[in-house]
């Protein structure tokens, strides 16, 4: 476990395996957006995505994409998708 690395103008703490964010882990950004879950080979893959605007993606990653099979988007009063 890592006690934090910066990524422009962001903070990773989590594992790391080869210098790439690999297994459990969480990202900060500047903007108040933040992700925790699972990584591999420094892509986002399954976890909890909370965005400056107060959306809240739960579920998978493609490509470090969100991806909406299975998943869930919630506003902060009720689920859209």
């Amino acid at each position: 476990m890592n006690n934090g690395i910066g990524f422009d103008s962001s903070k990773f703490i989590g594992n790391f395996k080869g210098g790439l964010r690999d297994g459990q882990g969480a990202m900060y950004w500047n903007d108040g957006s933040n992700f925790k879950g699972f990584w591999c080979h420094d892509e986002r893959r399954n976890g909890t995505l909370v965005m400056s605007n107060g959306f809240v993606y739960r579920g998978e990653f493609i490509n470090d994409k969100i991806h909406s099979k299975n998943s869930r988007l919630y506003l902060p009063t009720f689920i859209i998708y």
